[in-house]
């Protein structure tokens, strides 16, 4: 089973914040230390807060923003790790167990949670992930009228092996108790209750938001926390989210993942010529689901399927009709990303085929193209998190900031059993239907960008329509937007995100 094909080019983004008593933030500052003889790190330097204020159309936010860290603690009660976070709290006047509070993180695995802090969620924000963007374009913040903290305080965190948090000694013994599927979700889970019991927030509504393998961490955060840690959550928003990798990989004689691919390709194409939209795409959706799906069952030993599955496949995706039928019209992400403009020198992102690049390597038959997105954001990005964090929070720390940790994503545990010799392909379905059930005021709302071929909208589609309704269809909800696998780094879809993902939100 290879896993890691998948998730190795994949982001998650997870985000969180809430309110930070004054007691935390009277606490005087402590200059970091040196590391001890045992060949531990230095210790995490002590959380800072200040109060800050934005001006946004119609109305100014002012708040509290702590940069800080809250110890991991092994059975034994030993400290082993720190995980960093980032919270904003809301200055509204009235007592903070009633306003909601929403934790965020992104996914990798081993991505830290800058993307949504610094994409869509946080009171600043920095454009990236957009065609034409350079990695060496001077990362410049701006005033975020998206934001989300009018509805709700942010958390934003750093799983182990991510941004500044890690473990004392990185020794390969005390990673493993982070880095994998069970332990990751035992581990955030564990900082949630924390920092809610510290922050006094235990009554507050509580929200999770994750991005990619953020979102598939999300239904299995909450379950757990319901099931295992005493704590409720009211609503959940998971973007363009990996519910399920058996679907989204397979094996070669999996049809599903060719299925649930054809949509979004089919929407890059129409991208080309105007903007795709869901009621364009839904004749395609029935086709994938339909005669393509019952042509790719009929096999090699019918060439009249075969020819006639080529034909069709190549007009809706745009692809030569020569290579989808050597291909048996089942095109794979980085085949599409790589041949779609491969007469024009170019590449297109696997996660959002809209956006370009140079092939560096035209003339050579193998794929090995930089991904214009996934590579391209990591310099921008790490370069604005950091002086954000140093010089605008006042967060001085003398550590490495992992934006996307490939140590983490490669040596990650994915906990999976074996059935009859079978590898089991890990899966957060289950988590989500065991949520919604046992809570009946518990809402999702799920969200993915069309022209998104790493994780692609129809899989999830798929998935949603065979959930039960558990008493109301409207709980579990998919919101399809312009734009790719960062569907908000467009202004009009992060926009709609926000007043999407509001409406989960009493009283916002």
């Amino acid at each position: 089973m290879n896993v890691r094909r998948i998730v190795s080019g994949m982001i998650f983004i997870l985000m969180a914040s809430v309110a930070t008593p004054q007691s935390w933030a009277d606490e005087p500052a402590k200059p970091a230390e040196k590391a001890d003889e045992k060949g531990q790190r230095p210790p995490m330097p002590a959380d800072v807060t200040s109060e800050q204020r934005v001006s946004l159309p119609g109305r100014v936010l002012k708040y509290h923003v702590t940069a800080g860290s809250l110890p991991m603690k092994n059975g034994k009660g030993e400290h082993k790790a720190d995980i960093f976070y980032i919270g904003y709290a809301l200055d509204t006047g009235k007592p903070a167990a009633d306003r909601p509070i929403t934790f965020v993180f992104n996914g990798g695995p081993g991505a830290a949670s800058a993307y949504l802090h610094l994409g869509v969620l946080g009171p600043r924000r920095l454009s990236f992930g957009n065609d034409g963007d350079s990695p060496s374009t001077p990362p410049r913040l701006i005033d975020n009228p998206d934001t989300w903290l009018d509805f709700t305080d942010l958390v934003f965190i750093d799983p182990v092996g991510t941004g500044y948090s890690s473990t004392l000694t990185n020794s390969e013994e005390d990673n493993k108790a982070y880095w994998g599927v069970s332990q990751d979700v035992d581990s955030l889970s564990r900082f949630i209750v924390h920092y809610l019991t510290k922050a006094g927030r235990l009554t507050s509504p509580h929200y999770l938001v994750g991005e990619s393998y953020g979102g598939f961490r999300g239904p299995k955060i909450a379950h757990h926390l319901q099931t295992e840690e005493g704590v409720g959550i009211a609503g959940i928003v998971l973007l363009s989210p990996a519910l399920d990798f058996g679907f989204l990989d397979g094996t070669d004689l999996s049809l599903l993942p060719d299925m649930a691919r054809l949509p979004s390709m089919a929407a890059i194409a129409l991208s080309a010529k105007g903007e795709a939209t869901p009621d364009v795409l839904k004749p395609v959706e029935e086709y994938a689901a339909g005669d393509y799906l019952l042509d790719l069952v009929r096999g090699k030993g019918d060439p009249a399927a075969r020819d006639r599955m080529a034909d069709k496949v190549a007009s809706l995706i745009g692809l030569d009709p020569k290579l989808v039928r050597q291909l048996d019209s089942r095109i794979g992400s980085r085949t599409y990303a790589r041949e779609l403009r491969r007469d024009q020198g170019l590449v297109t992102s696997v996660y959002d085929g809209t956006v370009k690049g140079f092939d560096a390597f035209p003339d050579r038959i193998t794929s090995e193209f930089e991904d214009p997105i996934l590579q391209g954001t990591i310099a921008p990005v790490t370069s604005a998190i950091i002086d954000y964090i140093q010089t605008g929070l006042g967060y001085r720390i003398d550590q490495p900031y992992h934006l996307l940790s490939y140590e983490v994503n490669g040596k990650w545990d994915w906990n999976v059993s074996s059935h009859g010799g079978e590898p089991r392909m890990p899966s957060a379905v289950d988590d989500l239907r065991q949520a919604l059930a046992l809570d009946p005021h518990l809402k999702v709302m799920i969200s993915h960008g069309m022209t998104d071929t790493v994780t692609p909208y129809f899989a999830t589609k798929y998935i949603i329509d065979h959930v039960p309704a558990f008493g109301d269809p409207n709980r579990l909800q998919l919101k399809l937007y312009a734009g790719g696998h960062m569907h908000y780094s467009r202004d009009a879809s992060r926009a709609a995100l926000r007043a999407d993902a509001m409406k989960l939100y009493p009283g916002a």
